[in-house]
C-alpha cells in the first residue's frame, strides 16, 4: 500500500519503514469479525497517538520474537513522555492485502512470528 492510500480511519503510515499500519479486529473464528476497529473511535475517546500507538505494539511484537510482551505501565502518567514499551501488546500480523473484500492478507514470511509463512493467507479459512 502506498503512502496516498493509507487513509482509513485505523490507518497510520510509517515514514521510517515505509509501510500502512492498520488496526483490525479478529474474533479468532473462520467467518467472524475482521476488518477495522469501528465500536469505539480508540484515538479520539482515549486521546491517543495513532502512529505511536501502533508503532507500540509493533515494536513490542518484534522485540518478543513474534509474540505478545508483558504490557508496561506508566509510573506517573503526567511526568512520563512517551509511551512505555508494550504498553499496547497486540497480536501483530504483517502482510499485504490478497483479497480485501474477504478479508484476507499475505502474509511475509520474513516477519517476527511468521516465519515459513510467506504467501501464507491470514486468517485461515476465511475462502
Amino acid at each position: 500500500m502506498k503512502q496516498g492510500e493509507c487513509t482509513g480511519t485505523n490507518n497510520a503510515w510509517d515514514a521510517e519503514r515505509n509501510w500502512c499500519i492498520d488496526m483490525m479486529g479478529y474474533d479468532e473464528t473462520p467467518r467472524g469479525t475482521f476488518g477495522g476497529i469501528n465500536d469505539i473511535d480508540i484515538w479520539t475517546d482515549f486521546e491517543m497517538g495513532k502512529l505511536a500507538t501502533m508503532k507500540n505494539a509493533v515494536d513490542c511484537w518484534e522485540a518478543n520474537g513474534g509474540k505478545e510482551g508483558a504490557p508496561g505501565t506508566l509510573t506517573d502518567p503526567f511526568k512520563t513522555p512517551g509511551i512505555p514499551p508494550c504498553f499496547f501488546a497486540h497480536v501483530v500480523r504483517k502482510g499485504t492485502w490478497w483479497s480485501k473484500d474477504k478479508g484476507y492478507i499475505r502474509m511475509d514470511g520474513g516477519f517476527a512470528g511468521q516465519s515459513g509463512q510467506n504467501n501464507v493467507a491470514w486468517p485461515p479459512g476465511r475462502d
